[in-house]
């Protein structure tokens, strides 16, 4: 199966306009589509208009990111050939597939209160990742330790990915993890058998 993966488009819509992608199977989305969700009126009628163009390229899957603001999943349902998969596990192919939109900020607690899908909570973090094994996740945040450094002068290089899934990657071993929110991190890495990419402000393809 070849999979095109992209994340963190922020209106964006020139740098991924499916006239340049090649054929592919499947596209995951790992969220932040719009740069203010719903609160943006015209941004967002203009992501329904991009969503319908990667969907009539391939079957689009996506979850919403932290700046996708009052999305529900709900948002691009009446759209042919798109898929939200927030808090779902859905057969993709031969593979399961489970996307989930929870990300940290124990380092800045208040951004929950200004962002979406963000937590300070370890107990709301934790339970974000109780789901059953799948083949593939598709998340907004990273994992903790794996294409999550940021930098600041304040701190210096910190990891601001999720624990618990790392935790889960450990205890499941998934193929594969689609995630973004940690823009400078974007890269590959892996964790035993786990490919990890992160996909921000850039679209790639994959074979699995």
């Amino acid at each position: 199966m070849r999979l095109l993966l992209l994340s963190d488009i922020h209106c964006q819509w020139r740098d991924f306009d499916p006239a340049g992608y090649p054929a592919v199977d499947a596209i995951l989305c790992a969220g932040d589509i719009t740069e203010t969700g719903r609160t943006g009126q015209e941004r967002f009628f203009e992501s329904r208009a991009w969503v319908s163009g990667q969907a009539a390229h391939a079957p689009f899957y996506w979850i919403p990111g932290n700046h996708d603001l009052d999305f529900n999943g709900t948002e691009y349902a009446d759209i042919p050939n798109t898929h939200c998969v927030l808090d779902k596990t859905i057969s993709l192919g031969l593979f399961r597939l489970h996307g989930v939109s929870c990300s940290p900020c124990y380092n800045a607690p208040q951004l929950a209160r200004y962002w979406d899908f963000m937590t300070a909570d370890p107990e709301v973090e934790h339970a974000a990742y109780t789901f059953e094994p799948v083949d593939i996740v598709l998340s907004h945040s990273p994992p903790h330790g794996l294409c999550d450094v940021t930098w600041d002068r304040w701190n210096g290089n910190t990891n601001l990915g999720s624990q618990a899934l790392t935790d889960y990657l450990v205890a499941h071993e998934p193929r594969l993890v689609v995630c973004g929110h940690i823009h400078e991190a974007a890269g590959e890495r892996t964790l035993g058998a786990t490919r990890v990419i992160n996909s921000a402000q850039h679209w790639s393809t994959i074979e699995l």
